[in-house]
């Protein structure tokens, strides 16, 4: 059973995790909305551009002072457009890295943890520790959840096995073991 203290850790990591992917989500839709309005005021152009030329072609008159300055805006739009684009790419890949980098630190984080408890395990193998007996795991009730609690956490990389150690001419039995 968890304890207390990693519920509130597990909450806590939940918490922090909505709030970034909900300001990735705001900021994702403020950029698209962005790119989009772009885009929107570049079809405008075109449009304008072309009755522009229409309506050169079409009375004779010269529209080519304003077909100028719709060129030279719709330039300014087309690049910003290119710049809006670089930049979702940029935070998309600051994301990735920031997301490798995490996986990165729980990967260091559970690699720590495993080792600890290996030379904890091997501090114990070593040591003159007294064997452990019916009586002392039933005083210590927190010794089975850990236990299991350490066999599903490190399942795919060792196999934590508990057993006992048995006279081959014991009275015992170790069947209700």
């Amino acid at each position: 059973m968890a304890n207390w203290n990693e519920i509130k850790k597990n909450a806590t990591n939940v918490a922090k995790t909505t709030i970034r992917k909900t300001s990735e989500l705001a900021e994702n839709a403020t950029m698209q909305m962005k790119l989009s309005a772009l885009r929107k005021k570049r079809d405008e152009l075109y449009t304008k551009l072309g009755k522009l030329t229409y309506k050169q072609l079409k009375l004779g008159a010269s529209q080519a002072e304003a077909i100028a300055k719709t060129v030279k805006e719709l330039d300014k739009v087309s690049y910003d457009i290119v710049k809006q684009k670089e930049k979702i790419e940029e935070v998309k890949a600051e994301r990735e890295l920031a997301k490798e980098q995490r996986r990165m630190e729980q990967e260091a984080a559970d690699k720590m943890e495993e080792e600890f408890i290996m030379s904890e395990v091997q501090t114990m193998i070593n040591s003159d520790a007294p064997d452990f007996d019916e009586a002392t795991l039933e005083q210590d009730p927190d010794v089975d959840e850990e236990l299991s609690r350490l066999t599903e956490k490190y399942k795919d990389r060792i196999q934590i096995l508990c057993g006992i150690e048995q006279d081959r001419y014991a009275d015992d039995s170790a069947v209700d073991f």
